[in-house]
């Protein structure tokens, strides 16, 4: 256990996320989606749901870590070596929050157990969640670490690589609503300036578990 990087644990849910989130049942996963019109809606019936939401996201029985910190140098070439299958590298510019890359992290896991999912590898269907879209070069282009990133955010679907504690100073800070790019939401500024972090974060991880049900 890498006890210097933060560990976030949860187990899997006994209902779809996004059905839980949306207001539907797990058997009609295209209802939800046709409930979900646009971040506007959202805002009218957020509330218990996201709730409901939370609290099942709670009942898991698969262990995952998900960490961030400052890269300790400047070369990013064996960072970006240690990805793989079951392990990503992400830009913390692009999570609204860590509990929206844990739901992107169990969404991701549960789709690939569901056979469900859209990437071959965990690590690549995780950016699919975080970035609530299914092309995959672009969530890789939104989410991914570049060679000159100078902090990261990570998820472990198995082993935590042993190099990753020496290339990775922990450092919670570097995942902060301030930095996320809400403009993705597609809303008005005027409406985002109203919006408090909560709301928009509830729009946002919305947006991430109506993911399988998203019109191709």
């Amino acid at each position: 256990m890498h006890s210097n990087l933060f560990l976030v644990v949860h187990k899997r849910p006994i209902a779809s996320p996004a059905s839980v989130v949306l207001g539907s049942t797990s058997h009609h996963l295209e209802q939800p989606y046709r409930l979900f019109r646009g971040p506007q809606y959202f805002l009218r019936w957020s509330g218990p749901r996201y709730l409901l939401y939370n609290m099942l996201c709670r009942l898991y029985i698969v262990k995952l870590e998900i960490g961030c910190g400052r890269l300790k140098g400047e070369n990013n070439e064996v960072l970006m070596s240690l990805l793989g299958p079951d392990f990503a590298l992400i830009n913390p510019k692009r999570v609204c929050g860590t509990l929206h890359l844990s739901q992107s992290a169990h969404l991701a896991d549960k789709a690939h157990e569901g056979k469900y999912n859209f990437s071959k590898d965990r690590s690549t269907e995780l950016l699919l969640y975080l970035t609530a879209q299914r092309q995959i070069s672009r969530a890789i282009e939104v989410a991914g670490i570049k060679a000159d990133s100078e902090a990261v955010a990570w998820v472990s679907f198995s082993q935590v690589p042993d190099k990753l504690s020496d290339l990775v100073e922990p450092d919670e800070s570097v995942i902060s609503h301030l930095d996320f790019d809400y403009s993705l939401l597609g809303l008005e500024k005027s409406l985002l300036d109203k919006l408090s972090f909560d709301e928009k974060q509830k729009i946002v991880m919305t947006m991430t578990a109506a993911l399988p049900v998203q019109s191709r």
